[in-house]
């Protein structure tokens, strides 16, 4: 299908409407790929600058977690064999349960009325999404949240629908029958529309079907359990496994994939949390996998932080064997999944498998020699370093990272020979790092509310600082004149002004905008102190209208691509 080969002409009722917004998709395509160009969106990171607080750890003053989503339960209750999984710190569900306080993941078939088709061509539950009936769906997805997460839920809540994607143009393959399946239902509804038309008006019923449906699953989740961590597993996803077709492969995301997600802002806005898989592909060259890795977790960065507030925290799906393999990950590849992910700042890393690896005795004893041999002493290594790294550099307030995130050697490793109270920083595998200053590689991303180099100053909430304001001051009249003049022109704000004040950074500048007057509430007569205060609330005021503007702008943008016109012609 060719979005741009529909000159049909004039269109009449609602199809019109549709097939005028489909028409725009590729040059809201285009230009989303533009704003990435000129914004320099290939440096993800852009060397970490950070413009939001990392997030809080998803395990208590644990920076980096590894955790266990293996049915092995019957290792234990059927071979006898154990798996000494907290030996190592890897995080579990109590008695080894496969869906419990800690990690639950929800599959297609025991979660509400996931619409699909099956292999053999038989629908379920409608098929598509469009068909799906959201109520019903709702209703038994709710009857399972509360039938396993407690009310105090605070664990990983994974969602794995793989059947279909919720792009269009991402159905390809053998996920293309719910294209083919989305026009013939448009054709049994609307006879009459011509093929190029028919494909365009499924195209559009089948995305906003579909971000319906994830829409509102996450959002119960949220309000059911509001304390777990919600996300889909796979999401953002950004299809780097083109090294077969490149004669260079350097593991970057193409940009067309980048404004593609980009697209997907209602998923981020939603979620609570992303999942994105790092799953090595047996095929991968060795010499790859590292950039592989690196790149999905920087696409996955960069989508976290479309929330103005606050990033979202990164937790990477990975396996213990390679993708569609029964073979161990090599300690190489724990390193280049697990111990990428601790570098680059990623809150945990989430170990999958299947029943394979508990069916029989055999399976269950060869499992836990690993564990004890490979997995179980890396995962302490790193998980260990990055807690250590986070208390003696950045006091336990947050995140070391990689000073520069292309350099692909510095990881967060202990030297195995030396006590725990004396790190030295290795490369692992080749101890040349020996000898040099620890952490000298790395840098801290402070957790909300803290901020410094080294995490080492708190955030005062602007209330606490509005109040200890107001006692010193004491002068309520001449507050208020001063808040009252600050419907002026925006100032800039200047060095000298700086240094006559010690200020902390408010939780948000809209707090700061309505403490100053900014919706003409009397709560400005109890914030300026200074005329340098006045001069910061005012710039602080003017940076939030900036934001705002541009924000409108872009809604202005991509309403005229939408607009439909009466008497379009196309």
């Amino acid at each position: 299908m060719e979005k741009g080969a529909h000159s049909e002409t004039q269109q009449e009722g609602p199809q019109a409407s549709h097939n005028h917004r489909a028409s725009t998709m590729t040059v809201v395509l285009i230009f989303w790929i533009c704003v990435m160009r000129c914004l320099g969106a290939g440096q993800s990171l852009r060397g970490h600058g950070w413009e939001r607080p990392s997030p809080d750890p998803i395990v208590q003053d644990k920076p980096f977690v590894v955790v266990w989503n293996m049915p092995t339960t019957k290792c234990q209750q059927r071979f006898g064999v154990a798996l000494p999984l907290g030996d190592y710190g890897i995080v579990e569900n109590q008695g080894n349960e496969f869906q419990g306080q800690n990690m639950t993941i929800f599959y297609k078939n025991k979660f509400g009325l996931y619409p699909y088709i099956s292999q053999e061509g038989k629908p379920y539950h409608g098929g598509i999404p469009q068909k799906v009936h959201l109520k019903r769906h709702l209703e038994q997805a709710s009857l399972k949240i509360c039938e396993l997460l407690h009310q105090d839920f605070h664990g990983l809540a994974v969602v794995d629908w793989e059947e279909w994607r919720p792009l269009w143009v991402r159905n390809w393959g053998t996920k293309r029958i719910y294209r083919e399946t989305s026009v013939q239902w448009v054709w049994e509804r609307f006879p009459e529309l011509p093929v190029k038309k028919r494909a365009l008006l499924a195209e559009v019923e089948f995305e906003e079907a579909a971000q319906v449906l994830m829409e509102r699953t996450l959002t119960l989740g949220k309000a059911l359990r509001p304390g777990g961590f919600w996300g889909f597993y796979g999401f953002p996803n950004c299809f780097n496994n083109n090294w077969e077709k490149e004669d260079n492969y350097t593991g970057k995301c193409s940009l067309l994939e980048m404004a593609r997600n980009n697209q997907l802002t209602w998923l981020w806005e939603v979620s609570t949390a992303l999942y994105p898989s790092i799953y090595l592909p047996p095929k991968l060259p060795e010499s790859e996998r590292r950039r592989y890795v690196h790149h999905r977790l920087l696409e996955a960065f960069r989508v976290a932080r479309f929330n103005l507030e606050w990033s979202l925290p990164v937790i990477a799906y990975s396996r213990v064997s390679y993708r569609l393999s029964p073979k161990y990950l090599s300690e190489a590849d724990l390193v280049n999944t697990i111990g990428e992910s601790a570098a680059l700042g990623v809150a945990g890393v989430v170990l999958w498998g299947d029943s394979s690896y508990s069916h029989s005795a055999d399976s269950c004893k060869s499992l836990r020699d690993y564990i004890t041999s490979t997995l179980g002493p890396y995962v302490m290594n790193v998980t260990t370093a990055a807690q250590q790294c986070s208390h003696q550099l950045c006091h336990g307030h947050g995140r070391c990272v990689r000073q520069h995130p292309q350099e692909l050697g510095a990881f967060l490793h202990l030297d195995p020979e030396q006590q725990a109270e004396e790190p030295v920083l290795t490369n692992h595998l080749s101890m040349d790092q020996l000898g040099h200053e620890v952490w000298q590689l790395f840098q801290c991303h402070c957790y909300h509310r803290w901020t410094g180099a080294n995490c080492e100053k708190q955030t005062v909430p602007v209330g606490a600082a509005i109040a200890a304001m107001t006692r010193e001051a004491g002068e309520a009249d001449r507050v208020a004149t001063a808040a009252a003049s600050l419907n002026g022109e925006p100032l800039s704000l200047s060095g000298n002004d700086l240094a006559d004040i010690d200020l902390h950074p408010v939780e948000s500048i809209s707090d700061l905008y309505w403490a100053s007057g900014g919706q003409e509430s009397h709560k400005g007569t109890e914030v300026l102190q200074s005329e340098s205060l006045r001069v910061l609330s005012q710039w602080l005021t003017s940076q939030e209208q900036s934001v705002r503007q541009m924000r409108a702008t872009s809604l202005q943008l991509w309403s005229r691509l939408n607009a439909t016109e009466p008497g379009a012609q196309t």
